[in-house]
């Protein structure tokens, strides 16, 4: 079981990325708004984070994982369009040695994958330019 608690009122598009951030960490399907979509094919629901913004124009827009990726400041965010990271279950050790240039020992196990998505779970969203850090 899990409890999340605000100090403040949440406006409807952290309600909507909260719903999507249960369901994936459960496997459940949300009853609506279902905009996250990493989980559905592949296993990228650890440390998810989101942006994005409501219908009603309300949005969330300097979120904050657990991990080691932070997406913020997006400049083209329109209603109903959300971008959302996560990773698989990788280590975050440099222990992979396949698929890496000549020049590099090795990489991370973890791989994070970013996605964007609308209300109609399609691919013409565009959160324009964001900071990544």
């Amino acid at each position: 079981m899990e409890v999340i608690i605000y100090d403040v009122a949440v406006n409807d598009a952290q309600r909507i990325i909260i719903a999507n951030y249960l369901a994936a960490k459960y496997a459940i399907s949300p009853s609506n708004n279902n905009v996250c979509n990493e989980d559905d094919n592949e296993d990228y629901n650890f440390d998810v984070a989101k942006i994005g913004q409501a219908i009603d124009g309300t949005n969330h827009t300097h979120p904050q994982s657990t991990g080691i990726i932070r997406i913020l400041n997006p400049s083209a965010l329109g209603n109903y369009e959300f971008l959302m990271w996560g990773y698989n279950y990788g280590s975050a050790v440099a222990t992979e040695m396949t698929d890496v240039l000549a020049s590099v020992d090795a990489r991370f196990e973890r791989v994070s994958r970013v996605s964007e998505r609308n209300s109609a779970n399609s691919l013409n969203v565009t959160a324009g330019n964001v900071n990544i850090r």
